[in-house]
């Protein structure tokens, strides 16, 4: 105090020498105040002494505050006899923050402390706004014993934040009398009324549109975060989780939406928001890349629980209202729970599951094919055209990282293209608007569009809407390099499309990369990642192979259609061994010639040129060889010239003319069979 440092740092070094432990220096900041060893550790003239021994003070200080045993001993004094003693463990309480709170409520949930319970609720309320939200999280517990007495003290804070979620409380049927009685005493505190049915109704309604619409359910952090505080309902304990401010909204949305359905679920409305909002903000948390989570009490069974009819109708609303997230779940849980009658209709339009199947999101429409492949439907039905169209475009990802430049300058556009490939890219032009939207929705790769307003053939405005328009393109981030005089307009007309950004031309690398950088936060959790193309790709791959190896079964698919998609694959994808096996199982000309060809190329990896080799073997045995003379002349070539390639090689371009010649003699002997027979 007397603003001498040389004298305090002796002081200093004399108490580090001590080496106290956690529970003197507990002591010792109770006793002097933590102020003092702030200001210790941020003025520079006491350090380092200053800086060591407040760190080491105030460490040990929060850590005897937070002390399980001395936290419990607290709440035992809470009701002791002398008021002095119970204010100052009150105190002392305070001090523990949340871990203190938490043995508080843990302790009115114990029946055996029954006698305890009014000191601790007072004790709660002197805790203040620290509280309140445990004390919220409480009311999901399904304790009604202690949900009341939560009740009870949001009650005495008269704190608002609490109104919505006392209302299933008051109203429910399964609520016990004191339940409803706390809880209305509650609300007449807070709100100075008592809200009847009809009220009660009105207000949840407009809270959950208000949360859906963007609302904060309660005053965010700095960073952009909330914390809610979850009932987990297994372990019978509160978890804080912190959350996106957008996401907490929507998690609080769906717990009122619930209340809404529990109170009254005779309500289809109430019913398909609840499911709406359950589904997307499970879904959104899970990581929508990832299939909606299972097991007992989660939100996929509870969704499951509802029935397929209730489901169809949150997926029509949901794409009604562009609930991406909570559409793909909807698909998803219909997968478990649907059979063919989902796929059944009598006016000849398609079902909204199979209408999912040409949607402008990509994983809508992935789900929407994983769940028809799970339902398995073995006879035609309305849009069933749509499930070969979504594999095939699925299955000729590259599973690269792509970007589409559109400019019809090419100069401008090939600098575009070699600052894109210094950033990981592979970019294609394109010199017009008509060129431009015929290779972004022909290829399922592009992760963005870079376009000029210098694009014409259609103007810039009308290829924009082509590309919104289609499915296939409707969902990529589009950026717009607009000359500075059409700049503010540009940024006005495409203000209404999140996934549309105008900017001025970048001059540099480093322009460019921020405008990419802007790009990938506009599409934000939205944007597919390579790992997810690839996935996409072999799993379309592989159920294509399943329709195609039973066309018994599942003849009414039109699967010739994909035979150019999967080609691609072949050449380009990820996963060149599983399209090898839908081509043997198509066995059309382009097929073979395509597998031999891709087998006969030795700089491939020899595991895929064998399995093309085999894929070769099937179809043929399937459609016998479709090879043309040329074809097959080439494949002679191509063996004796091998000579002095590898011994892989060498194998493999014998096993495919071993299957040529076999083909050739079973059409040989065929041939001569029906010589004789018609003789």
């Amino acid at each position: 105090n007397l603003d001498q440092p040389a004298e305090a740092k002796k002081y200093i070094a004399k108490l580090l020498a001590l080496k106290l432990n956690d529970e003197a220096m507990y002591v010792l900041v109770r006793k002097v105040g933590s102020g003092v060893f702030f200001k210790l550790s941020a003025d520079k003239r006491y350090h380092p002494e200053g800086a060591v021994l407040s760190q080491a003070a105030l460490a040990a200080a929060q850590k005897q505050a937070r002390d399980p045993k001395r936290i419990a001993q607290l709440v035992d004094e809470l009701n002791n006899a002398s008021p002095s003693i119970r204010a100052l463990a009150v105190s002392d309480l305070k001090e523990a923050g949340y871990d203190a709170v938490l043995a508080m409520i843990a302790a009115i949930a114990a029946e055996s402390r029954s006698a305890e319970h009014p000191r601790i609720r007072h004790a709660l309320y002197q805790m203040g706004e620290i509280v309140i939200d445990p004390l919220i999280g409480t009311l999901q517990s399904g304790d009604p014993k202690l949900e009341a007495q939560a009740i009870e003290v949001l009650g005495l804070l008269e704190t608002s934040r609490a109104t919505p979620y006392l209302i299933r409380p008051l109203h429910s049927k399964r609520s016990p009398e004191a339940l409803r009685l706390a809880a209305a005493k509650a609300l007449d505190r807070i709100v100075r009324a008592v809200p009847g049915e009809s009220d009660a109704q009105r207000y949840l309604r407009k809270r959950v549109a208000e949360l859906y619409n963007g609302d904060l359910p309660q005053e965010g952090r700095a960073d952009g975060t909330i914390e809610l505080w979850i009932w987990h309902p297994t372990k019978k304990v509160l978890v804080p989780i912190v959350y996106d401010s957008a996401d907490a909204a929507l998690v609080v949305a769906a717990q009122l939406a619930g209340d809404l359905h529990e109170l009254w679920p005779e309500n289809k409305e109430y019913r398909r928001a609840y499911l709406m909002a359950l589904l997307e903000s499970t879904k959104l948390l899970a990581g929508l890349d990832r299939s909606l989570p299972g097991g007992p009490g989660s939100a996929r069974e509870v969704a499951a629980a509802e029935g397929t009819a209730a489901l169809e109708d949150a997926l029509v609303k949901a794409v009604e209202q562009h609930r991406v997230a909570a559409a793909i779940g909807a698909v998803e849980v219909l997968g478990d729970i649907g059979d063919d009658r989902l796929l059944q209709s009598h006016d000849g339009r398609p079902r909204p599951l199979a209408e999912a199947l040409i949607h402008g999101n990509r994983r809508l429409r992935f789900a929407a094919a994983e769940a028809l492949m799970k339902i398995d439907p073995q006879h035609d039905y309305p849009g069933a055209s749509h499930l070969p169209e979504t594999l095939g475009y699925l299955a000729a990802s590259s599973g690269t990282r792509r970007v589409l430049v559109g400019h019809p300058r090419v100069p401008d556009a090939q600098s575009l293209v070699g600052a894109l490939s210094e950033m990981g890219f592979e970019a294609e032009t394109a010199t017009n608007g008509r060129a431009l939207f015929q290779q972004a929705a022909n290829s399922p790769d592009f992760e963005l569009l870079f376009m000029s307003d210098y694009v014409a053939d259609p103007p810039l405005k009308e290829t924009l809407q082509l590309l919104r328009r289609d499915r296939r393109t409707a969902g990529l981030p589009i950026a717009l390099m607009v000359r500075e005089e059409n700049l503010r307009k540009m940024q006005l007309d495409t203000e209404s499309d999140p996934l549309t950004t105008a900017f001025p031309r970048p001059h540099d690398a480093d322009a460019l990369s921020f405008q990419l950088r802007r790009l990938f936060e506009m599409a934000g959790r939205h944007g597919i990642s390579d790992e997810e193309r690839r996935r996409h790709a072999s799993a379309s791959l592989a159920w294509l192979a399943v329709l195609l190896d039973s066309p018994e079964r599942y003849g009414f698919y039109d699967l010739l259609r994909v035979e150019k998609s999967v080609i691609s694959a072949l050449f380009d994808g990820p996963v060149p061994d599983r399209a090898a096996e839908v081509l043997g199982l198509l066995g059309t000309t382009n097929a073979q010639i395509a597998l031999v060809d891709f087998a006969s190329q030795n700089a491939r990896k020899l595991t895929d040129r064998q399995s093309a080799a085999d894929a070769f073997e099937v179809a043929t045995k399937r459609r016998g060889l479709m090879l043309l003379e040329n074809d097959v002349d080439q494949q002679y070539t191509r063996y004796n010239q091998s000579e002095f390639l590898d011994s892989g090689t060498q194998a493999v371009l014998g096993r495919i003319l071993d299957t040529i010649e076999r083909q050739l003699l079973i059409q040989r002997t065929g041939q001569a069979a029906k010589v004789t027979q018609d003789d």
